[in-house]
């Protein structure tokens, strides 16, 4: 059980403290911008918002796991997840691999979405941003997919008295992993898509690498995002 104890629980508090104020106070800073400026409030917004939700639910089932299931090893009376606290861990275990995924989809679709807004004009990048955004959902249903059936049957995932039961991959950390590297990768490509466009504009170069430096602090706060909750 040491795989799942291994984290301390301050440290945990301080890591989804700090990632759920700085996402809400970057959606806050973005819908006051947009009120202030001609760009009125649009799909892309709307879809970050929705990302922001299901981010603040992810972080309260870490602090649910912490108070009901003795994550964290520095504050439980014997140091570990007991036996007796372990169903109610996968449980909320399952339900953060699935918000996690779910707000992950939402914000990419917030950044392919600005990226229509501003440079929609480009017939065959509409086309690109299309496509992308077709394989961010595949990746989304099967990943969903995958984590939800991975036990046969699904209740075996959290209760191994179950006669019978079987799981594709008996170590979920493992499996998780794998996923958010597969996350990561999209988030990369969903950056790049940006670049081409940037450097089409009649700017300076130093003006151009300005505006890719803009949309790379958005994919390192995604990154620092996803490699805490996963690794």
């Amino acid at each position: 059980m040491a795989v799942y104890d291994d984290w301390d629980q301050s440290d945990i508090y301080k890591g989804t403290v700090f990632q759920i104020v700085l996402a809400t106070v970057s959606v806050a800073i973005r819908l006051v911008a947009r009120q202030k400026s001609p760009a009125k409030l649009w799909w892309d917004d709307f879809t970050v918002i929705v990302a922001l939700i299901f981010d603040w639910g992810l972080s309260i089932c870490y602090w649910l796991q912490i108070r009901y299931c003795g994550l964290g090893h520095a504050n439980t009376a014997d140091g570990r997840v007991g036996p007796e606290q372990l169903p109610k861990f996968f449980k909320l275990f399952l339900a953060i691999q699935i918000l996690y995924f779910t707000s992950a989809v939402f914000l990419k679709t917030s950044l392919i979405l600005l990226y229509y807004r501003i440079f929609g004009v480009v017939r065959w990048f509409r086309w690109l941003l299309a496509v992308v955004w077709v394989a961010i959902l595949l990746y989304f249903v099967i990943s969903s997919f995958v984590t939800v059936f991975n036990c046969r049957p699904i209740a075996f995932y959290w209760d191994k008295s179950i006669t019978n039961g079987a799981c594709i991959e008996e170590n979920p950390i493992l499996q998780v992993k794998w996923i958010g590297v597969a996350n990561l990768l999209t988030d990369f490509v969903v950056w790049s898509l940006s670049l081409p466009m940037v450097w089409r504009l009649h700017l300076s170069w130093r003006q151009k690498l300005s505006l890719s430096f803009v949309f790379l602090i958005g994919l390192l706060y995604v990154f620092s995002s996803a490699l805490f909750k996963f690794w």
